[in-house]
């Protein structure tokens, strides 16, 4: 694909919470879905094809696995989480999204579908980190593979000096050798290595405030990973907080998201300023809609 004309773009925004059933309508019941909005407003949300999302099953009753897909053409024969009772297990996924059709209150706004395929109720939450639209919004992302490099290895002080403390916030460089000047964030896998107790990991860029949201959720003496996009500020540097006890932590970087120059391609040439604001602000969640499975 030539560089100035790809398929999507990618576009971060802040962490933002689109679901969280622990704070109001329950817990997802066993082989019921919930269909997740993201309004980024009217001038964005025509182009939006998916979400980055990170979903989390939060104490579920029963073992079982959540499946993310658009809601559209049927159910997928795969699963995007599985999990085991009375546990908090996060799974970092790009899910395809299509314009919401369950009620006229949602008509158009960007969604995606959440089965919960177990026969107790568990609860859900889900963080966006950006969306990919259809190329024609103009910016964006490209995204450049590199052969995986660790950045990060607190057991050698390869990049923090040390465990990470409870309740503490440390703060990290990401090196030339995976960042340059327009890398705006890291394709990442984030490793909680031997946690004394349960606790939980945020990552997000230095100098913003630490979001209401999880990357890695840990149980002791565990080794657990998940993938994320994590985001950087002008300086190539980002915060991990630990949340509780000690944690060894482990970051190993598979590309970058950087800046580009892409040209407009010709179908996008009438697009006017008043898209920005809604390319940059954050999505607004709507209610989810909560159905059994046909």
């Amino acid at each position: 694909m030539p560089p100035g004309r790809p398929v999507s773009r990618r576009r971060p925004a802040r962490l933002r919470r689109l679901l969280d059933t622990r704070e109001g309508g329950g817990a997802l019941p066993g082989f019921y879905y919930a269909t997740v909005l993201a309004d980024y407003g009217a001038a964005a949300n025509p182009h939006v094809k998916a979400l980055a999302v990170n979903i989390t099953a939060v104490d579920p009753q029963q073992g079982g696995y959540l499946t993310a897909w658009s809601g559209e053409h049927g159910l997928p024969d795969s699963s995007t989480l599985n999990f085991k009772p009375r546990t908090v297990v996060p799974n970092f996924a790009i899910v395809p999204a299509a314009p919401c059709t369950v009620v006229p209150q949602c008509a158009g706004i960007p969604s995606i579908a959440i089965l919960n395929a177990s026969g107790g109720a568990t609860h859900i939450v889900v963080d966006v980190v950006g969306f990919y639209d259809d190329a024609t919004l103009g910016g964006g992302l490209r995204f450049h593979p590199l052969n995986p490099t660790r950045i990060t290895d607190t057991r050698e002080g390869l990049g923090a000096p040390g465990v990470l403390t409870g309740g503490s916030t440390t703060t990290i460089t990401a090196p030339g050798q995976v960042a340059t000047a327009g890398t705006v964030a890291l394709v990442a896998n984030v490793t909680g290595v031997d946690p004394s107790n349960a606790t939980y990991l945020t990552v997000w860029p230095a100098g913003r405030q630490r979001p209401t949201a999880s990357t890695l959720n840990l149980t002791p003496h565990e080794v657990r990973s998940n993938a994320s996009i994590v985001l950087l500020n002008g300086d190539k540097r980002f915060n991990v907080y630990n949340a509780a006890w000690n944690v060894h932590l482990v970051l190993d970087v598979a590309g970058t998201l950087d800046r580009y120059p892409y040209p407009l391609p010709p179908a996008a040439a009438g697009t006017t300023s008043s898209a920005a604001p809604a390319m940059k602000q954050p999505p607004t969640p709507g209610v989810p809609l909560v159905r059994p499975l046909p």
